[in-house]
């Protein structure tokens, strides 16, 4: 009970004597030009409104810092009382040299893009990003935590609000206009109505690999053109901050049929299951900053099924989360605790440890800002399934910014509690500091709590790192990681516990200029020591050598060697006849990647791993090609192998998984997916096909489709059906807006 009590101190001490984030230093704005005339959105921006709009002046980013760009561009950013707009034209001098072909709503990367970044409430943190490509293609993220990896998750992909864009493509280029409305955003109304946000905004051209971008952000930082700490201040005056409801039933219905042997255990019989089910959500703003999310009976047949993967460790895989429920605001939730081990895993929430789904019956989430704290608070309960009793799901995360722009303090909350009286609560404190202008710390505390472990201290994980994250000059990270024997985080995610980590990079980064090829290059020293806590030997010592290069093309790639020693405690078992017995090893592993630039209609990327793996060798293969048939087809490959020999005890395993993927769009508004996987291990291909008509945002139309096939039937007695388990379900939604 003393971990916690000193925890909750520290909070209370540094909330009340460590000065708030600092303020703006009063830089005057830009003042965005306010239209009044109308603008019919055809993409062309031709009305008399937009003659009065100053492009804004322009630089390259990529693939040289303000170098001379290749092509002519004009942005323009106004607003009315209704509506902020943003235009394009981006002009070619070959116009085949455009890439328009995506159709999908959110596909990012491979096509020319025009992206404006807003800073809605100008925390110099967090962001939206607003995307249109040539054919029309709507694209929208959340950024969060200035958009730096080091501070966890700083990218949502899954974030979708309400807004319109249209693009046109001639011979001279393409063209483009945006229409937001301000009833999509938030923002902060000041004295006399004027509003204060940070604009950034860029074009992007793949067969070219060139950023044209405003304001001027230089290229050393991580992902300089999303940062909202580098987006130029900006003033509109005299809007109104509207707060809309969006209620959003679904209706889905469908057949599934799962294969069981029968009582006498002879033959398989198929079970056939008609199904209908009715639910929804809700979407209201409580204030300015925080919004109120509520589901009823949660579904999520729509989303796409998770990789096939081989694990070749004795640590369990991390499967990210792919549904949008839980996509949405998810960076606030972040609390990392180092080495894919989280305290709060989403995932945890409406799926059995086998990945099978359990019923959601609901659940409300709350996300944004109260004063100076950012919060996230999630509630959910689960029904009663098979393998688990109903459930319900809590977590509650808070922080706030304190001394500057880019430092924080914060703590968490979960719980999991179940139907049949079994409890796990967990809760941490975290601070991330910016010791100076290039050097970032974060400690973070984390604790658990069961009927089993109690409070004691070997219930708890703490974390320290301190880095300095630059792609020029010299980089580095230090990172430690105490683990307790009894960490059980029930809602989080951890891959090990009872050990001490450290681990540490020293890299040196050089980005040559116009005189080169190559954009940039870098080199890197790694090393990590894992310690046994009880038993105070080395468990895992690993050193690895990393050359990182990219040309100005956008190709680039990676050389890197790896030294490892492990005292194994367990055995791993690849399968019946292949395993790695408990011992201590030594192995050496050479490594190739090679990835080619986004901008190529036939692109993709490969891997070559070879050496000694514990007492054998390995080789893995992994080769990814995508192409782009037409504006409309896009087809994509994935091919893994694992070749793994143990010569001393004549055994072996060998692993193939093949990937395809398969996107036809006829317009913006169908389009048909289609993922089939291998995996040999299992001797099961899976199919995941979804079809998706979007009348208009908010308004879909699925139909999805899912098998799993038995490739090995016939070694088995009986004989195994050719599905194992099928779904086909049809899901209609639709977003009225109050």
């Amino acid at each position: 009970m003393c971990s916690k009590a000193g925890s909750i101190t520290i909070i209370i001490l540094l909330t009340v004597f460590l000065p708030l984030k600092a303020q703006e230093n009063g830089d005057r704005p830009m003042v965005l030009h306010r239209i009044s005339s109308e603008i019919t959105l055809d993409g062309f921006s031709n009305e008399a409104a937009w003659r009065d709009v100053k492009p804004l002046p322009l630089t390259m980013l990529y693939p040289t810092y303000r170098g001379a760009m290749t092509e002519q561009t004009e942005i323009r950013v106004a607003y009315d009382d209704e509506y902020l707009y943003a235009s394009i034209r981006a002009y070619y001098e070959n116009p085949e040299n455009i890439r328009a072909n995506t159709f999908v709503r959110d596909r990012w990367g491979e096509d020319d893009e025009f992206t404006l970044v807003l800073d809605t409430f100008y925390d110099r943190e967090n962001a939206m990003m607003f995307m249109v490509n040539p054919t029309g293609n709507r694209i929208d993220f959340l950024v969060f935590n200035n958009a730096e990896p080091n501070q966890g998750h700083y990218l949502n992909r899954d974030w979708n609000t309400f807004w319109d864009a249209e693009a046109v493509v001639t011979e001279e280029g393409w063209f483009a206009e945006m229409r937001i409305p301000f009833s999509s955003i938030q923002f902060n109304v000041g004295e006399n109505g004027e509003v204060v946000m940070g604009l950034k905004v860029y074009r992007w051209m793949p067969s070219k690999y060139e950023n044209q971008q405003f304001p001027p952000t230089p290229p050393t930082y991580r992902n300089p053109y999303l940062k909202p700490s580098e987006a130029q201040k900006v003033l509109l005056k005299n809007i109104e901050n509207r707060q809309p409801l969006y209620i959003t039933p679904y209706l889905l219905g469908g057949l599934e049929q799962n294969s069981r042997l029968n009582g006498e255990g002879t033959d398989f019989v198929r079970d056939d299951d008609l199904n209908g089910e009715i639910g929804g959500d809700l979407k209201y703003s409580l204030t300015d900053e925080l919004t109120l999310d509520l589901t009823v009976n949660t579904d999520f047949a729509q989303v796409e099924a998770d990789n096939e993967r081989v694990n070749l460790t004795r640590f369990p895989l991390f499967f990210p989360e792919k549904r949008q429920f839980f996509q949405e605001r998810s960076g606030i939730f972040e609390f990392d605790t180092g080495g894919r081990t989280t305290l709060f895993f989403s995932r945890r929430i409406g799926l059995d440890r086998q990945g099978s789904p359990v019923p959601i019956i609901g659940g409300g989430r709350v996300t944004g800002r109260a004063g100076p704290w950012d919060i996230g608070l999630l509630n959910m309960q689960t029904a009663d399934s098979p393998n688990l009793p109903s459930e319900n799901f809590g977590v509650f995360r808070f922080r706030r910014g304190i001394i500057d722009e880019d430092s924080f303090l914060g703590g968490i909350y979960t719980h999991r509690i179940g139907a049949d009286g079994e409890l796990n609560i967990g809760y941490g404190a975290d601070a991330g500091l910016q010791v100076t202008p290039n050097d970032y710390l974060i400690l973070r505390w984390a604790q658990t709590y069961d009927d089993q472990q109690g409070w004691g201290l070997g219930s708890g994980r703490f974390r320290t790192r301190l880095e300095r994250s630059r792609l020029e000059g010299l980089g580095y990270y230090v990172d430690g990681i105490w683990s307790g024997e009894d960490y059980t985080p029930d809602l989080g995610f951890i891959t090990a516990r009872n050990f001490t980590q450290v681990t540490s990079e020293v890299s040196y980064g050089v980005l040559p200029g116009k005189g080169s090829k190559l954009r940039s290059y870098r080199g890197l020293l790694w090393g990590s020591a894992r310690f046994r806590n009880d038993e105070k030997i080395a468990e895992i010592l690993s050193t690895s050598a990393v050359f990182i290069y990219e040309f100005k093309s956008g190709n680039g790639g990676v050389i890197w060697n790896n030294l490892t020693f492990e005292d194994l405690p367990e055995p791993i078992v690849f399968s019946d006849d292949a395993r790695i017995p408990v011992g201590r090893y030594t192995f050496y592993t050479f490594g190739l990647d090679f990835n080619t630039t986004p901008g190529y209609l036939l692109r993709g990327n490969a891997n070559l791993e070879v050496g000694s793996f514990y007492d054998g060798n390995k080789i893995t293969f992994n080769i990814g090609p995508t192409w782009n048939a037409s504006g409309h087809l896009e087809l994509g490959a994935t091919y893994t192998l694992n070749e793994i020999n143990f010569p001393g005890r004549d055994q072996q395993f060998t692993s193939h998984i093949l990937r395809l993927r398969s996107l036809y769009s006829l317009d913006n508004h169908f389009s048909a997916q289609t993922f089939l996987q291998f995996n040999n291990t299992r001797d099961i291909i899976l199919a995941n096909v979804r079809l998706r008509y979007n009348f208009a945002e908010g308004n879909d139309l699925w139909l999805v489709y899912n098998d799993g096939y038995n490739t090995n039937r016939g070694a088995f007695e009986p004989e195994l059906p050719l599905s194992s388990a099928r779904t086909i379900l049809l899901k209609y939604t639709y977003t009225f807006q109050f």
